[in-house]
């Protein structure tokens, strides 16, 4: 029989969740090791504290070594998702590291490598990961049946992640092909309006095609493998497992990493501040098709002002409904601008409301300025009570189908500490969509449709540019001609 991984501070866990005394002669169920994981778990990890946050139904436990686990039970899902979220990440890095976590991001877990690992390991697993700006996150969901083997991959990627010299070379050059599109041109332009010129665009930015291309494939190991072991790490798991065996194997294998600081919002703020952004950012391309990209955002409320936040979210909603006439009438399809509303998580003081869009030739200057006057109407006059009730409907029905999903419930859980996210009840969150009134929406949205709070980033495609600059030089010609030619004379009164 393969040795079972149990500890004190386990039993503990299990006491917890089952209503049971500490200590009780009960038999609590065992976490049973898989066959092939025998062996790679020495001695249980332990957790020094395990709550019950009974308004949302999420356990969690604080390990002894500083990471923080929660678990939301969601039977009848059929999939269990893990998320598990690394602090730290670019900010960290020196100017001489810059890419770095996205490297090792990139190879190591993109690719799976781990001395821990075999294929049999992942077996029906899905695994995938991605580099941020304050950090890097695994995301791993699997069947119930496949629980214990995919919490025993998400500990081997973090406890011993590999970079392969063959796995690198291979990003690389993808990396440094993608930083050649137009895509990643508006990306530049976008770093400089949102983040300025300053320190904070040089740790938060895209790094640049020199940086990456001097990534080697020990730094980059040497890299993540610091993250993973010294910076905090916070686990969401939600879906259709028990919550006895899901804290349990958590606390067994994530507690076996080295002990580290538990995460908290303020971790690094001095890094996560920098100078005033720019307020535009314009600049050309040439596109396959001949498309612009432009973006029109106004920097908006964090989490930590939630009424203005959801105000804001509404707002986004309402705008892009009047907006969709206006943009059909030129000649564009409303569906082709992408609105949204976004906190500064890792960038606090950056949240946005922002419109995005893709179009030919003019079409996406013209785009961002009828939703630019879309937005300022809305500041000034405000909504009517049938666009907040049809807005907080679409609102609310959204929040309800991503609360369903076990994977969005991970997602939220494995940022709650580290981005201190507040997380009412659902009924509580209805009652405040539906509260707000056209006058309160209007005051709240009124703060951030401003000039100081716009930002435009508009990367134009080259032959629009040309012809743009054709058609001003024919009105200059022929303005000067005009103004060169004699007076007609006529008749003699």
């Amino acid at each position: 029989m393969e040795p079972t991984v149990r500890s004190p501070a386990l039993a503990a866990i299990s006491s917890v969740l089952l209503g049971l005394p500490f200590g009780s002669a009960c038999a609590q169920p065992d976490v049973v090791t898989p066959p092939w994981d025998a062996g790679l778990v020495e001695s249980p990890g332990e957790a020094d504290l395990v709550a019950h946050d009974a308004a949302i139904d999420v356990w969690s436990a604080h390990l002894a070594n500083g990471i923080v686990v929660h678990h939301r039970h969601m039977p009848g899902t059929g999939i269990v998702a893990i998320r598990a979220l690394v602090n730290g990440g670019a900010l960290l890095e020196q100017p001489e590291q810059r890419g770095l976590t996205e490297a090792a991001v990139g190879t190591a877990w993109a690719n799976y490598r781990s001395p821990r690992l075999t294929p049999e390991h992942l077996a029906g697993l899905t695994v995938r990961s991605d580099a941020r700006v304050d950090g890097a996150k695994l995301y791993v969901d699997a069947e119930p049946d496949r629980f214990q083997a995919a919490v025993a991959a998400t500990w081997a990627l973090l406890e011993s992640p590999r970079v392969e010299r063959a796995d690198l070379a291979q990003w690389r050059q993808a990396a440094l092909a993608a930083r050649t599109t137009p895509e990643a041109t508006f990306r530049l332009l976008a770093d400089s309006a949102i983040l300025g010129n300053g320190q904070l665009a040089a740790r938060a930015g895209l790094a640049s095609v020199n940086q990456l291309a001097a990534a080697e494939p020990d730094q980059a190991q040497a890299w993540l493998r610091h993250l993973t072991h010294t910076e905090p790490i916070e686990i969401g798991i939600a879906g259709d497992i028990e919550p006895h065996e899901a804290l349990e194997t958590a606390a067994a294998w994530f507690g076996t990493l080295p002990d580290r600081p538990r995460p908290h919002a303020g971790r690094h703020a001095e890094l996560r501040m920098g100078e005033p952004p720019a307020s535009e950012a314009r600049g050309h391309a040439r596109t396959p098709n001949g498309d612009s990209i432009v973006m029109l955002a106004f920097f908006g409320p964090d989490l930590d002002q939630l009424d203005d936040f959801r105000a804001m979210r509404l707002a986004t909603r309402i705008v892009d409904q009047r907006a969709a006439l206006d943009l059909a009438e030129v000649g564009i399809t409303p569906q082709a601008m992408r609105m949204t509303v976004s906190p500064g998580l890792s960038l606090p003081g950056r949240g946005m409301a922002w419109a995005h869009a893709q179009l030919p030739g003019d079409q996406a200057g013209r785009a961002a300025r009828i939703i630019d006057a879309a937005f300022r109407e809305l500041a000034t006059e405000g909504p009517t009570q049938p666009e907040i009730d049809r807005a907080a409907a679409q609102t609310i029905a959204d929040l309800e189908s991503r609360l369903a999903e076990p994977r969005f419930w991970a997602e939220v859980l494995a940022q709650r500490e580290t981005y201190a996210m507040p997380m009412p009840p659902m009924d509580e969150i209805r009652q405040a969509y539906r509260s707000i009134t056209p006058v309160e929406l209007r005051d709240r949205v009124a703060k951030y449709i401003t000039n100081d709070r716009r930002v435009i980033v508009l990367l134009e495609a080259a032959e629009a540019a040309e012809a743009r600059a054709i058609r001003q030089l024919r009105i200059q010609i022929e303005q000067r001609v005009k103004m060169d030619e004699p007076a007609e004379v006529g008749p003699p009164d």
